[in-house]
């Protein structure tokens, strides 16, 4: 665990330890409270993240100001293709696997697998995706 992350979670950094409260707090408020689920939150902070630089980008034109630099905002191709290459094999990895699955002579490789995925998919109807996350923090 980073520096960082341990002074946020041990409260040695104490506004960003607040600022992390307030904010999970308010994402759960979000999405158990008001019954909002997780793609509409995330469209909802993308919708907002979009209009504010149409907002900021027109006033800064009206106001006869520079644009900001943006040259440097992007991702490099080095860590795009290792990510690209990541998933693929994940991908790969998968499709490998269900075709071992299907191709088993064996029923009860297949039965447990399906089996297996029946209560996984049992299971995450009753859990949502905030619990998801804090589990897997875990």
């Amino acid at each position: 665990m980073s520096d960082t992350l341990s002074d946020i979670i041990l409260w040695r950094k104490k506004r960003q330890s607040l600022l992390t409260l307030l904010t999970a707090t308010a994402t759960w408020v979000l999405l158990q409270v008001y019954q909002f689920n997780f793609l509409t939150l995330i469209s909802y902070l993308a919708m907002f993240i979009v209009a504010s630089l149409f907002l900021s980008g027109n006033l800064l034109r009206l106001l006869g100001k520079a644009p900001p630099d943006l040259s440097r905002v992007g991702t490099s191709e080095k860590s795009a293709s290792e990510m690209g290459n990541t998933i693929r094999a994940w991908v790969e990895e998968g499709i490998r696997w269900m075709f071992w699955v299907a191709a088993e002579r064996e029923w009860f490789v297949f039965v447990g697998t399906v089996s297996g995925l029946l209560l996984v998919s049992r299971v995450a109807t009753s859990i949502d995706l905030l619990t998801l996350l804090y589990i897997g923090n875990d």
